[in-house]
Formats: C-alpha cells, structure tokens, sequence
C-alpha cells in the first residue's frame, strides 16, 4: 500500500495571506464535497495561491467542524471526525435501503433473487425484534424453525413466529387507511399465543388493566 505522502504543518501556515480570488470557494467546496487530501489539493491551487496556503484554509474549515470522540493518542489528543455532505448524503441512503428491505436494481438479479434476499432480510428483523422484546432463543435455533416450518416449541420461538408472519404480511396493508381495526390486528398478529392474559392480545388497553410489570430481558447471540 503506498504511503501517503506528508502534509505541511498546517498550523504554522498563515492563510490568511491568500489573494483575494473569487475561484477560492469553489475549490474548497470541491476538496470538502471529494474530501480530498494535501496530494490532491496542492494540484488544485487556483492561479496566484500557494498550495500551502490552501491547505492551512482548508484545514482550518475542517478543523472547526470536528467532532471529537472519547478515544485519544498516545499524547492524550483526542481522535476527532468530521462528516462532509456528500458521507451524509451516503449515510442518510444506507439508513433508507438497509432497514431490513435490501433493494436492488440490477436487472440481472432475477425476481426470484430478489425474493430470497428479501425473505432473508424479513427473518433477520423478525429474530432480531424477538430477542430486543425478551425472547430467549439463538438466531440459528430460530433460523431452523422459520426454514423448516416446524412449529413453535416455547414462547420465545412463537414471538419470532409472529414477528415473521406480521412483518411479511405489512406490504399488504399499505393502501389501506390506518384505522383502529388494523391497529388491533397487527398487535394480535404480533402477540398471539405469548401473553400470560390471552384476553389482551388484538385489543387497546383498558383502563382497568394492570401496570405492565418491568421484566429483565436478556439477548441470545450465536
């Protein structure tokens, strides 16, 4: 892998001695946007600038959006970050495609692909649901049972069971208005066979019913 090649020593840099250039923002929105680093930069320098008078300009505007996070050198300096646009603009596409729908448009994935990605994706939410909620079971233990189709053996293997019927089924009702009806058919979907009352699961809660108790959940991982 090749070495980076070393930046000036931006600090003792005065760039405050950069001629006046109506070219200077465009550039540095060009090095913030590709988040370039000093070999690149030093070849951008607009006519009249000294390269290393960018680099001190462009690193003091770096400088003071970073954000420093609890983790330091060797000195005791803190490890610092700073986000550009265009990552936030990744990130924000990541946070939307990646929430257990995997979508693609490749058109030499075949619809029947596509599926299993699918199918895949909706079992690693509906196990990872269940075990946030309190089940007690290992992902592979609860792979099996959705893979094979075998019935639910405890508690814990029905709220993954749940979890997995209602998720597939929510495309279903996305033209239909959200209504009391639908509310109460998704928590009955979600809860069936899991509740110590029977009676609660499919409704509201009344006024009468008592306090949900606070319970110690534990998350199983293989």
């Amino acid at each position: 892998m090749k070495i980076p090649e070393e930046a000036p020593d931006w600090i003792t840099i005065d760039w405050h001695q950069i001629p006046m250039s109506e070219n200077i923002p465009n550039v540095v929105q060009k090095a913030n946007k590709e988040y370039l680093y000093w070999d690149k930069i030093k070849y951008i320098a607009p006519e009249g600038v000294k390269k290393e008078h960018l680099w001190a300009l462009i690193k003091t505007i770096r400088e003071l959006n970073m954000r420093p996070i609890p983790l330091s050198n060797g000195k005791g300096n803190p490890f610092k970050f700073w986000l550009p646009n265009s990552a936030l603009e990744y990130l924000h596409e990541i946070d939307q495609d990646a929430g257990g729908i995997i979508v693609t448009e490749n058109p030499s994935i075949y619809a029947s692909e596509k599926k299993l990605y699918l199918m895949k994706s909706i079992v690693e939410e509906a196990i990872a649901s269940s075990q946030i909620e309190g089940a007690v079971t290992t992902r592979q233990v609860a792979k099996e049972m959705l893979q094979t189709g075998r019935k639910p053996k405890d508690r814990s293997e029905q709220m993954v069971y749940n979890n997995y019927l209602t998720i597939s089924k929510i495309k279903s009702f996305i033209d239909q208005p959200l209504s009391d009806k639908l509310l109460k058919d998704l928590q009955g979907s979600m809860t069936k066979d899991t509740l110590d009352n029977p009676d609660h699961s499919g409704r509201f809660r009344h006024g009468d019913d008592e306090p949900a108790e606070e319970e110690e959940y534990h998350l199983v991982a293989v």
